[in-house]
């Protein structure tokens, strides 16, 4: 088992209900494969991915939030001393 499903799995043994949780990947074959939808399956998550390589429609809401929240998150570290 992956880092990933570990900490899924995890996750919804302890306190969080996943059930209706959206999880946003990319086409990787890692996000593709069947342990990966029958994880999200059995937990009642929702899989949200492209439809077709190229398409970026749909990730750009998603990049734009993660790239934002690192960008706040970096800004509390003072990343030059930790160098």
């Amino acid at each position: 088992m992956n880092l990933y499903l570990f900490s899924l799995y995890r996750q919804a043994a302890g306190r969080y209900d996943l059930r209706g949780a959206v999880s946003h990947s990319d086409r990787g074959s890692l996000y593709t494969s069947e342990a990966f939808r029958t994880a999200w399956d059995k937990l009642g998550m929702i899989q949200n991915m492209n439809s077709a390589a190229g398409r970026c429609h749909n990730n750009a809401k998603c990049e734009s939030m993660w790239g934002r929240g690192k960008c706040e998150i970096m800004a509390c570290y003072d990343t030059r001393k930790m160098a």
